[in-house]
C-alpha cells in the first residue's frame, strides 16, 4: 500500500544551458492505486470548468499542469515534489 515515483529529465534550454529537473511522488498510506487516475479526473475537471483542449486529434502535451496533478491529489495521501537542479 505504499509506493514511490522518481523521475529526472534533463534537456537543454534555448541559451543552450543542461537543466535537470527531477519530480518525486510519494505514497505511504494506501492511495496508490488513484495514481493512475488522476490524470482523467484532472482532464474531466478542466471539462466542468469550461477549459476544454480544442477538438481533433493531437499530442497531450500541454493540455494538464503539474499543478492540475497537485489539485487531484489534494484529498489523497500522496506527496509530490518537483526540484530543479
Amino acid at each position: 500500500d505504499a509506493g514511490a515515483m522518481h523521475v529526472a529529465v534533463t534537456g537543454e534550454t534555448n541559451q543552450s544551458v543542461v537543466q535537470t529537473r527531477t519530480w518525486h511522488l510519494v505514497d505511504t498510506q494506501g492511495d496508490g492505486p488513484y495514481v493512475p487516475t488522476l490524470s482523467a479526473s484532472a482532464l474531466v475537471r478542466k471539462l466542468c470548468l469550461g477549459e476544454a483542449p480544442a477538438p481533433g486529434a493531437r499530442p497531450c502535451i500541454g493540455v494538464l499542469s503539474l499543478e492540475d496533478f497537485v489539485r487531484e491529489c489534494d484529498a489523497l495521501h500522496i506527496e509530490m515534489t518537483e526540484s530543479p537542479a
